[in-house]
């Protein structure tokens, strides 16, 4: 009986044992296949998300960057050149002037007068104004080539910042003969217009400290010319006006810098001889600098300052009562 009751607990044991590994073999299988489920599942994701987009969407995919690449290149490059054109069409331009306004006075007489044209005090709008008319020797230039050079010496005063010592600008009349460059008038109310030659020899003459105060200012201007990339190229006495200025009871004149028909930008300055029609005999009133009169240097800054010491030199020649000299 004991032996038959062993026999039999060791059957259900050896049973028991058998079924749990039965268990944990079925356990371990299913684990390894959900193993294996998610690893195929991931795979297959990542696969999805790598997979090459359908035709219909890679075109428009293409058509998209194509567009956005085309619009940031449009707004790079079209900033520049709308920059441009809103510069170019703000941009000011010397005004053309109807010469019907225009009304020489008669009664006066002209300022001056050279190879150039000639300079006469006119009415525009009944504001006093002079007239620079250019000649149009022996009839060998055309209307165009008058109206350059007008346009020309117009766009370099127009160009210059203000400053006391530059003359103000109206305008031209070049669309027919005579072709005409408009300036403030800087001359007393009677018609009568005073250059530093004429000062300098008229009698009774000014005191040393207003002609120091003109000469300085002077300086000033043509200072402010080169500091602007210019060179005047023509500096000398009969080529400033003094314009008589009231300052507490006081008579003091402000310089004014004309004739800018010869001047040149020192970035694109050239050197060619000087014609003998443009010098003048006397050492003295001889502005232009040798190296200039030579046609071995262009006109530059240092030639400018070498017409201006003849300028400080004639003053200090010829002004009446001026006898100290310059400092």
């Amino acid at each position: 009986m004991e032996a038959n009751r062993k026999e039999r607990r060791e059957r259900f044991i050896k049973s028991l044992r058998e079924s749990g590994e039965v268990v944990e073999k079925k356990a371990e299988a299913e684990i390894k296949s959900e193993k294996r489920q998610v690893s195929v599942s991931t795979q297959v994701d990542a696969l999805n998300l790598v997979k090459p987009p359908s035709r219909g969407f890679a075109m428009v995919h293409a058509a998209k960057r194509s567009g956005d690449a085309e619009r940031q290149s449009t707004d790079l490059a079209s900033a520049p050149k709308v920059q441009k054109v809103i510069q170019a069409t703000t941009k000011k331009t010397v005004k053309e002037l109807d010469p019907k306004h225009l009304k020489r006075i008669e009664h006066v007489a002209t300022f001056g007068s050279g190879t150039y044209g000639t300079c006469f005090l006119a009415k525009y709008r009944k504001i006093a104004v002079v007239v620079k008319e250019y000649k149009n020797l022996n009839g060998k230039k055309s209307l165009d080539e008058l109206g350059l050079a007008a346009r020309r010496e117009a766009r370099i005063i127009f160009d210059l910042p203000d400053h006391p010592g530059l003359p103000f600008i109206f305008g031209v009349c070049t669309k027919s003969t005579p072709v005409q460059l408009v300036l403030q008038y800087h001359g007393e109310e009677n018609g009568r217009n005073i250059t530093i030659y004429r000062a300098a020899r008229s009698t009774p003459g000014l005191c040393d400290n207003t002609w120091r105060e003109i000469m300085w200012r002077v300086c000033d201007a043509v200072e402010h010319i080169h500091r602007n990339g210019m060179i005047h190229n023509d500096i000398k006495a009969s080529n400033i006006v003094l314009e008589k200025v009231e300052c507490d009871q006081e008579e003091k004149y402000n310089p004014v810098v004309i004739h800018f028909g010869k001047s040149v930008r020192a970035a694109t300055a050239s050197a060619r001889m000087v014609k003998p029609a443009c010098q003048t005999s006397s050492t003295v009133d001889s502005y232009i600098a040798p190296e200039v009169k030579k046609g071995s240097s262009p006109p530059s800054f240092s030639s400018d300052v070498f017409s201006l010491g003849k300028m400080f030199q004639f003053v200090s020649k010829y002004a009446t009562n001026f006898k100290s000299g310059f400092p």
